[in-house]
């Protein structure tokens, strides 16, 4: 992660942080893959069928389960960005 943080200059760092339609940007699309998490979840858990990465077919229970891991984890960010957004 060291490497990482030199990837964007500090200056380019701040004046983005800074502005509030960036910070408005960044939540709205945590938002929209939130969403999309969580209605391919609740795809996954009515159907019995989910489509992972690289077109992999998951059928059952294993579709069942990874439906409500996408649920829980799109709705987590949803939560986490407003959160974020209304502390600001």
């Amino acid at each position: 992660m060291r490497g990482l943080k030199r990837l964007i200059p500090k200056e380019v760092s701040d004046s983005l942080n800074a502005n509030p339609t960036f910070q408005w940007v960044a939540i709205a699309i945590a938002v929209v893959v939130g969403v999309l998490l969580v209605v391919k979840g609740v795809d996954g858990l009515k159907h019995k069928r989910l489509t992972g990465k690289h077109g992999r077919v998951f059928k059952g229970t294993t579709a069942q389960v990874l439906g409500v891991v996408y649920i829980a984890l799109g709705a987590l960010i949803v939560v986490v960005a407003v959160v974020m957004k209304l502390a600001v």
